[in-house]
């Protein structure tokens, strides 16, 4: 591990420590400090979200657009300390829950639980709810680039006992998963290349991992869709629901979509458009 992975990991490591020794208004400071350094100087990342969210609401003025610009990295600096503080913040009753029983009715099955979710709100704080709260789970993670904060945050997955598994991971462990009575957590929004589904995403084809609808189809497990909202009292709500039944031709997928981007609509400011949501043209399916 070179020198810098390994400074980023103590790093990291270093600062969740004295996160979790903070109070609640001084984290909400730290949080929005972060977000107002990102704003002003890391442009690359900034431009991809101000073109995203033009792509997503065209009809909308520059004033809608810097708004929800500059509120997103507000949004993700609370976002990035909350996450590391979960525990803390189930513990502390900052963590509510509705569709409980939609999940427990889904969960009692013993075929286990697809557990659909996507980059809005804090989508971190919803496998450690699970974990705290006794389910059986197994989280789908993304690979850091950066080997010192793929190792923090996989230990720090591990500690809050998500069960953690790398997203290359082999098709059937999944599966095995799901036959043992788990809940299997998906993040269902990224672009997955050529080979991935096309769905529309805000009018536009956009590509998404088929991971649900071939797990759904080779199991028979029940899906839930699970979104987890910042309201502006710093708290968190958990909405868990069942996937709702579509036309014949409208894939797991695409109905997961189409219930994510109702979600975004409402608040914008709380995806994740720095994700190159379109990067891949439909001319390019296989």
């Amino acid at each position: 591990m070179s020198f810098t992975n390994r400074f980023t990991y103590h790093l990291l490591k270093l600062a969740h420590g004295w996160l979790n020794r903070l109070f609640e208004r001084k984290r909400s400071r730290v949080g929005a400090t972060i977000g107002s350094v990102a704003f002003n100087k890391i442009a690359i990342r900034k431009d991809h979200a101000r073109r995203h969210l033009k792509m997503a609401f065209p009809d909308k003025s520059d004033n809608y657009i810097n708004y929800n610009l500059r509120e997103l990295h507000r949004h993700y600096g609370h976002m990035f300390i909350d996450a590391l503080c979960g525990p803390r913040l189930i513990q502390h009753g900052k963590v509510t829950v509705e569709g409980k029983k939609q999940l427990d009715n889904a969960y009692s099955k013993g075929k286990g639980v697809i557990l659909m979710a996507g980059h809005f709100g804090n989508w971190e704080l919803i496998p450690i709810w699970l974990a705290a709260n006794g389910y059986q789970i197994v989280t789908v993670a993304q690979r850091q680039k950066n080997r010192g904060a793929d190792r923090f945050f996989m230990e720090y997955r591990k500690k809050t006992e998500t069960s953690p598994i790398y997203s290359g991971a082999s098709p059937s462990d999944m599966i095995h998963s799901l036959r043992a009575g788990k809940i299997l957590i998906l993040a269902s929004d990224q672009n997955a290349g050529k080979r991935g589904e096309f769905v529309y995403f805000f009018d536009q084809l956009a590509s998404s991992p088929r991971g649900a609808d071939i797990f759904q189809q080779k199991t028979g497990a029940p899906v839930i869709v699970a979104f987890c909202q910042r309201e502006k009292d710093e708290s968190y709500i958990i909405r868990f629901g069942q996937l709702p039944n579509g036309d014949d031709s409208a894939s797991v997928t695409q109905l997961f979509t189409t219930l994510l981007e109702k979600e975004i609509r409402k608040r914008p400011d709380q995806y994740f458009w720095f994700h190159r949501r379109w990067k891949t043209p439909p001319s390019e399916k296989p």
